[in-house]
């Protein structure tokens, strides 16, 4: 039976019916062990659109209700948020969502929240991956490809009454965080990458009063993600079925959210071409027009240590309070309910950002109806947001980003050898591994420091085999400093490979 261990956003792995991958037989376990560590209370499941998503949850809600905990499901597939949305306001002590978010279609995985709509933190979700070990020591060997047990007529016994009345009120908060009003609306072109999006945005959007325009193959749900295979907004190849449509229909705005919708990437139509915006573009345009125009008490920020710097320099700005994590809206969530006042925006760099933190983790629908606020207010200014992003970066600086990875690569020796590099060559450096060089709990991350405003950081992912590189570089402009960030990476790479 396969390991199974929590990573910057819990547990993912490749799923099917043969016995050396994630399948019902390691779900049924997982769920024991969920138990033995739930002990008690109320849990609620939900789910997206990959195959055995369903079955997973019904799987869950059996073994839960077996050991005395009363455990209900989604009576259909539904955004990250709603379940998060749903555990916090309807009095639940733990939350379970069966999502791999934007992994390829072969991986499914699980993700736990606590009451307090928080991300399980490192210390429990260990609780959770021991006692998992320790059940599955006592499997017996099982056969090479696991034949279902589920009866899928049972799953509606689970059923969550209240679903609807929570989705409804979901959709009500979400159109709620709207900051100002205006006129002139947009023709939108979106894709929920054959996930759980298309309700939730099209509604907000459209009840918004823009039109909005979604291409037929991605709108219903395919758990081949056969028109997207990396259902990913930030990888450019999920963007080509949505493209077609925004231009047929010369859309102002395009919009993408992965298949458990807590994540939103967009392109703009500026100077008749289809201009992406980054992670950190959205969360700089979001920061800077919230503190502009949102009515906030002692307002807060909280960003990632990978995520742009041109963030803090905003905060300074409006003087709001900053705040860095690690990577992980695990830890982001940490820092907002320990921190006192109104929170202006939460954001990673990878598309992920909370706009009003009733809604207590990463969502793309409020994120995909503030974004269009932002874009109809520059349009009444005869702008569009790449004009207002280029103002932004002339006031704060042009400091941009380049991100690289490698796959399938021994990440802790990496780290070390960039260490000893760093050491032998006179450049600055920070070891995320040692409490005295940051304010972090330790983590396997180092930072190269070039000069100011110039630095990589690295980092193993969390979620995916592989090592993550960003990299941050001043310039002149835009262009150069971009420039300068993607020659750094490249840098980097010819020095790990060194001999």
């Amino acid at each position: 039976m396969i390991e199974l261990s929590f990573g910057t956003s819990g547990i993912r792995a490749i799923s099917s019916t043969n016995k050396n991958n994630m399948n019902e037989k390691t779900i049924e376990v997982l769920a024991h062990a969920t138990s033995v560590f739930q002990k008690q209370g109320k849990v609620i499941v939900g789910y997206d659109t990959r195959q055995f998503s369903k079955i997973y949850a019904q799987i869950f809600c059996e073994v839960l209700c077996k050991n005395n905990i009363k455990t209900k499901m989604f009576p259909t597939y539904s955004p990250t948020p709603l379940l998060v949305f749903c555990v916090t306001n309807c009095n639940f002590d733990l939350g379970i969502m069966i999502t791999a978010s934007h992994n390829p279609a072969q991986y499914n995985g699980i993700k736990f929240y606590n009451k307090n709509g928080t991300l399980l933190c490192d210390k429990n979700g260990e609780k959770i991956s021991d006692i998992y070990a320790k059940l599955a020591k006592l499997v017996k060997d099982e056969p090479e490809i696991i034949k279902s047990k589920t009866n899928k007529q049972n799953a509606k016994n689970f059923y969550f009454a209240n679903f609807k009345k929570i989705k409804n009120e979901f959709l009500s908060l979400a159109k709620s965080c709207k900051i100002k009003k205006y006129d002139n609306k947009l023709l939108i072109a979106y894709t929920p990458l054959n996930g759980t999006g298309y309700d939730y945005v099209k509604n907000v959007l459209q009840d918004d009063g823009n039109t909005v325009f979604i291409p037929q193959i991605q709108s219903n749900p395919d758990y081949t993600f056969a028109s997207c295979p990396s259902p990913n907004p930030e990888n450019e190849q999920s963007w080509e079925k949505v493209l077609q449509i925004a231009q047929l229909n010369n859309c102002e705005l395009v919009l993408a959210t992965d298949p458990d919708a807590d994540r939103l990437g967009s392109k703009v139509l500026h100077c008749g071409k289809y201009i992406n915006l980054s992670g950190n573009d959205i969360g700089i345009l979001f920061l800077d027009y919230i503190l502009k125009y949102k009515i906030l008490s002692n307002p807060f920020c909280v960003t990632t240590v990978v995520s742009t710097p041109l963030a803090k320099l905003i905060c300074q700005k409006y003087k709001c309070n900053y705040f860095e994590t690690l990577t992980g809206f695990k830890n982001i969530s940490s820092v907002i309910s320990s921190t006192k006042g109104d929170l202006a925006l939460a954001f990673e760099e990878s598309i992920g950002f909370i706009v009003d933190k009733r809604i207590f983790d990463k969502d793309g629908v409020s994120s995909a109806l503030l974004l269009t606020e932002i874009t109809q207010f520059y349009k009444q200014k005869q702008m569009t947001i790449i004009d207002a992003l280029n103002n932004l970066k002339m006031e704060f600086g042009f400091i941009e980003t380049a991100n690289g990875f490698l796959d399938n690569v021994n990440c802790t020796k990496i780290v070390q050898k960039l260490i000893d590099y760093a050491k032998n060559n006179n450049i600055l450096f920070v070891d995320y591994n040692k409490s005295d060089q940051t304010h972090l709990p330790p983590s396997n991350f180092v930072k190269l420091i070039f000069k100011e405003n110039s630095y990589i950081i690295i980092r193993p992912s969390g979620t995916e085999p592989k090592l993550k590189f960003y990299s941050f570089s001043g310039g002149k402009s835009s262009e150069l400093a971009k420039l300068n960030a993607q020659k750094q990476i490249e840098n980097l790479k010819e020095i790990i490979f060194l001999k």
